[in-house]
């Protein structure tokens, strides 16, 4: 299995010091994980999708949903672009789908499942 532990972390934005330090282990022990060198435990998969805020599934490189689901090849193109954009460019890219809609991100966020765990 491929772990994808470098991409979500590129992805969040964060160096490897600054994750290794939140997850409370070794710069060293968190770089093994990244190049598949060391396995990681349940828990401490878990604790990384939770910081990198992405799933195990993920960070496994299993995909998050099949580009075939989406009835609009348009959709599937925007999803693809979203998953690849960086924590910051993927705010942005919200807030302009957000204007474009004519939506607000209060009145967004609202009609999300979850939405109150959002911040601001």
């Amino acid at each position: 299995m491929e772990i994808h532990l470098q991409e979500m972390r590129k992805r969040a934005g964060l160096k490897q010091a600054e994750i290794a330090e939140r997850l409370n282990v070794k710069v060293r022990t968190y770089g093994s994980w990244e190049r598949g060198e060391a396995m990681m435990s349940l828990e401490q998969a878990y604790n990384c999708a939770v910081l990198l805020d992405c799933s195990i599934d993920e960070i496994a490189g299993m995909p998050v949903r099949d580009p075939s689901e989406f009835r609009d090849p348009r959709e599937a193109e925007l999803h693809r672009c979203y998953r690849s954009c960086t924590r910051e460019r993927q705010d942005r890219l919200l807030d302009t789908a957000r204007d474009f809609a004519g939506m607000s991100r209060d009145v967004a966020e609202r009609g999300l499942p979850g939405a109150q765990e959002v911040s601001a």
